[in-house]
């Protein structure tokens, strides 16, 4: 059952209407060559297995309806989330330019934030966690942004220059995501620090921009497989062995309008608390499209039989779905400097929809 569990999560994912039912067709191999008689009683065997394994992969789907309108929009909210990687909305204030690299992931949970490994696991272990589930969770591995002091175009303005990569090609899954942007940062009010230096405040500063993320992910998702033994009109015994697969193909092209307003304050020259509001402005299209593949392998085949049809899984499906427009937010942030070296831990709480951003940066600023 767990293996069919993996599949309906992410077939969810397509944003379809309440699933009912997923129609899977086994299509057959079928040979030619040899005795017309043999090569039909074969091809006569093989159609039923077939047949047989296509209705009890189709029995077990059957079995469980979902209404994925709710996880579709978790899943395209967290994307919004986890796009503002490498932020250095907490050094505002630099005097020529600020080189930051870092990860950032992003999750909505109804529920608690601490409950959201408990109710993973729930969808995996109990089928009916599946009719409600609402979670979302996506991870940007690798991002990085370069900021300069543009004072010499407006006073206390801010530029930079976001980029993300992340590509992993490993079976069952292949996943890539590039992703670009432009910042902009205004110093609204001016930092102040006391007579000895060792408490610094940076002021509130207004940020802003503008991120591209493009998402292409494919995963293959196996379903269970099926040996049979074939006696052919007790002259001939063979060994029929079924493996099928599921093929989620995922292409996403999300845009984000990070609206940010911030401070923060560096305490014994290497500390850093940062606080802010804002929202993220989501939007962009996301396109799914679900295949299949099904393999049969034989031992002991007739050495006069020749292919004449592949065996397949037809099991097509698309659809598209957006993120939410408004995703209004609280940020926070720990951070430690050593000189122009700084590390910074940013988490983020969207609170009308139960979202979080969690990260880790690395930056230098001079």
């Amino acid at each position: 059952m767990r293996k069919i569990l993996i599949p309906v999560l992410l077939l969810a994912l397509t944003g379809m209407t309440p699933l009912s039912a997923l129609d899977v067709t086994l299509i057959p191999p079928r040979f030619g060559g040899g005795p017309a008689i043999i090569v039909d009683a074969i091809n006569g065997l093989i159609a039923n297995i077939f047949a047989q394994y296509g209705a009890e992969i189709g029995n077990e789907l059957r079995d469980i309806e979902i209404d994925s309108t709710k996880l579709v929009n978790a899943f395209a909210n967290s994307s919004v989330f986890a796009s503002t990687g490498a932020a250095q909305r907490g050094y505002i204030g630099y005097d020529r330019f600020a080189i930051t690299i870092g990860a950032m992931g992003g999750i909505m949970n109804p529920g608690s934030i601490f409950s959201f490994t408990g109710e993973v696991n729930n969808i995996f272990d109990n089928v009916e966690e599946l009719n409600d589930i609402d979670i979302g969770f996506n991870p940007q591995v690798l991002n990085a942004q370069i900021g300069f002091n543009t004072s010499f175009l407006l006073n206390n303005l801010y530029l930079g220059l976001k980029l993300g990569f992340f590509s992993f090609d490993s079976d069952p899954i292949t996943f890539t995501t590039p992703s670009i942007g432009l910042m902009a940062n205004y110093r609204l009010v001016p930092e102040k620090s006391n007579p000895s230096g060792n408490m610094l405040w940076r002021g509130i500063n207004l940020g802003t921009g503008f991120i591209y993320q493009y998402t292409d992910m494919a995963i293959n998702i196996p379903l269970p497989s099926k040996t049979e033994q074939i006696n052919i009109m007790n002259i001939y015994s063979t060994s029929m062995r079924i493996d099928s697969k599921l093929i989620l193909k995922f292409i996403e092209n999300t845009f984000t309008v990070p609206l940010e307003a911030a401070t923060s304050l560096r305490l014994l020259n290497f500390l850093n608390l940062s606080l802010g509001f804002g929202a993220d402005i989501g939007f962009g299209i996301a396109d799914f499209k679900l295949t299949g593949e099904a393999a049969a392998t034989f031992e002991n085949l007739p050495d006069f039989l020749t292919p004449a049809q592949a065996p397949g899984l037809e099991a097509s499906t698309g659809a598209t779905n957006s993120p939410d427009l408004f995703n209004s937010k609280l940020m926070a942030g720990l951070g430690f400097s050593i000189g122009p070296v700084i590390i910074d831990i940013p988490v983020t709480y969207y609170f009308l929809n139960n979202g979080y951003n969690f990260g880790i940066t690395l930056g230098f600023i001079q």
